[in-house]
């Protein structure tokens, strides 16, 4: 007897379906892979004038305040609780081409007793308080979020104390 042999000559439909899901699914989870990698490039390469933007204007800010200017700045400040500026009332901070909008927040700082810390000292000049700055640059409130993104903001906190103009 004679053994016979199967020939194939070309795929089946199954195959070929089977076969183009698959190069599909490749190519889309690389394609999702590429536009992740772009996203998260482009969300750093924003960050670091944004971070930089961030410590300039807390910088000046703070300056300004250390130095009485406008005339009621500094009492303005120690006076603080909350909000103290932002650009809602201040206007948004532009750098290049690019629009920040910010707030910074004062907040007393406490002793473990819960008495604002320096302010039971006899010395002048010795309370403290925490500064913290959140600047965004996308969206309309701090918590602005781009597709893929994620929230592109930058915060910056500091404690500053009070000392004899």
């Amino acid at each position: 007897m004679e053994s016979v042999a199967l020939k194939r000559g070309a795929f089946t439909l199954a195959e070929v379906m089977l076969g183009l899901g698959l190069v599909s699914l490749v190519i889309l989870t690389m394609a999702a892979m590429i536009t992740s990698t772009l996203r998260s490039n482009q969300k750093g390469i924003s960050s670091v004038p944004a971070a930089q933007s961030a410590e300039s204007l807390l910088d000046e800010q703070l300056y300004l305040m250390d130095n009485d200017l406008p005339p009621g700045a500094r009492a303005q400040f120690w006076s603080a609780s909350g909000t103290w500026k932002d650009s809602s009332s201040n206007g948004a901070l532009l750098r290049g081409d690019q629009s920040y909008d910010y707030t910074i927040r004062v907040s007393t700082v406490n002793d473990t007793s819960g008495v604002a810390a320096g302010s039971v000292s006899n010395e002048p000049g010795n309370r403290l308080k925490k500064v913290d700055l959140t600047l965004w640059w996308w969206g309309t409130r701090p918590t602005g979020q781009r597709v893929g993104m994620g929230r592109l903001e930058y915060r910056s906190s500091r404690i500053v104390n009070e000392q004899d103009p």
